[in-house]
């Protein structure tokens, strides 16, 4: 009984004036929201997302498990789990300067910078506090990657301590976002309120950007299924996802490769076709001049899984290859014909306007009237396939109403990728795209 009347007492000591002159603390309710100013360009702006990300951090971590989702967090910080816990949003406790054990942590949006003072250090108070009897932990969030040493240093003087009573920490918003997709693996399915706040807390740090690429998702195949309406939140975050699979992709193996090829052309320019509200793919060049004088090899984003593929943008190239004969399409089918998925195919991209000069991106739709798996022919088949695939382009070369290209490619579903880890990914990844890898040479040296 004593000890529970302790850890009452201790609770009560804990309240900021505010609370002991009986203010309700509004701030620490659920649906409580930092308003903010209104136009996203106030700078303001981004002390009010610091501040909701905050909040639903403290969330998260006060009403869920103590040991399943508060210990991981508290570990990362080398601090021990306790029972007397007190959490607080902008409003001193007063006992945060009695504990020996004290933390000064910056949480940021990306990797974290610790920058000199600037002339003016900015004003305000910690976003939030976590207390117990051993230790306090003082938050300064930012949605940028850099705090100030001034700024932090600030905070603890504020709070009464003087240098070196205190050591600081910093951890990104990804760095929790990880470290919260691990412990949600250990709530048990009886434990309703833990599992449902870890789960929309990682999906806020996914809406608010605040995650970087690991590994493909669900949600970079889902996105093209979703109505306008509902795409245009995620956009942001899609584009970023997108841009940092290309990155990690680029340095992996064969794509590695192919990024070499345009490097000794002294073309090292990628180009991107990011996500909208309303197209029904996305796509990014690994490496190659985003001109119609060049072949691409393109990863395509498709509700269904990847598409990885060697084309041309634009009628030159295809013209160029009819003129050099035969022989190259029977070099072409031959070399595609060495894996067992590849096909190649004639595709028309119909223009939107056929009478426009510019043939850049203005396509309306595409269909591919001719497909061929080179692996299914036995030689003479071959010979019969490649003189048809000659035809066939020259042929659709005499309509300007398309663009007239020659693909290569591989669809990888979905449902063989988001099983496994990114380094089971890009081994799956690597067969097709060193066998693109070739026939991308081919194509460049001719």
């Amino acid at each position: 009984m004593t000890g529970r009347l302790d850890r009452v007492a201790w609770q009560i000591a804990s309240r900021s004036p505010e609370e002991e002159d009986g203010l309700a603390d509004i701030t620490r309710n659920l649906f409580y929201w930092f308003r903010g100013p209104t136009p996203r360009s106030d700078p303001g702006a981004h002390k009010q997302l610091e501040n909701n990300l905050t909040k639903a951090l403290i969330s998260v971590l006060e009403n869920g498990d103590r040991r399943l989702v508060l210990g991981p967090f508290l570990r990362e910080l080398g601090l021990r789990p306790c029972q007397d816990i007190v959490f607080s949003l902008q409003r001193r406790p007063l006992l945060v300067g009695t504990t020996k054990r004290r933390l000064v942590l910056a949480i940021t949006g990306g990797e974290t910078e610790v920058v000199p003072n600037r002339s003016k250090i900015e004003e305000g108070r910690p976003d939030a506090w976590i207390c117990s009897r051993d230790w306090t932990i003082l938050i300064e969030s930012k949605i940028g990657s850099k705090v100030t040493i001034g700024q932090l240093r600030k905070h603890a003087r504020a709070a009464g301590w003087p240098t070196g009573t205190y050591r600081t920490a910093c951890l990104s918003w990804h760095d929790l976002y990880r470290l919260h997709k691990d412990s949600a693996r250990s709530i048990p399915q009886n434990d309703t309120v833990s599992r449902l706040l870890l789960e929309n807390w990682l999906q806020y740090l996914e809406h608010q950007n605040m995650t970087e690429f690991e590994k493909l998702e669900a949600i970079d195949f889902d996105f093209f299924n979703l109505p306008p309406e509902e795409r245009r939140s995620l956009l942001p975050h899609m584009k970023k996802r997108i841009r940092g699979f290309a990155r990690l992709l680029a340095a992996a193996g064969p794509a590695k490769k192919i990024g070499n090829l345009y490097k000794q052309r002294r073309v090292d320019e990628w180009k991107f076709g990011e996500p909208s509200t309303a197209g029904p793919s996305s796509w990014f060049n690994l490496g190659g001049d985003p001109s119609p004088r060049t072949w691409h090899a393109t990863v395509f984003f498709r509700p269904g899984g990847l598409d990885v593929s060697v084309l041309n943008s634009g009628n030159h190239l295809a013209r160029k290859l009819c003129r050099l004969g035969l022989a190259v399409f029977r070099n072409l089918i031959e070399e595609a014909g060495k894996s067992g998925e590849l096909c190649v195919s004639c595709r028309r991209a119909w223009y939107r306007d056929p009478d426009s000069a510019y043939k850049g991106q203005n396509i309306s739709h595409t269909d591919d009237p001719l497909t061929i798996m080179p692996a299914t022919l036995d030689p003479h088949g071959k010979d019969s396939c490649a003189t048809l695939l000659k035809t066939m382009l020259e042929r659709l070369l005499k309509d300007k109403r398309w663009r007239t290209e020659l693909r290569v490619r591989q669809e990888i579903p979905r449902d063989k990728l988001l099983p496994l880890s990114w380094k089971k990914q890009v081994t799956i990844l690597s067969k097709p795209l060193g066998q693109l890898h070739r026939i991308l040479k081919l194509l460049l040296d001719v």
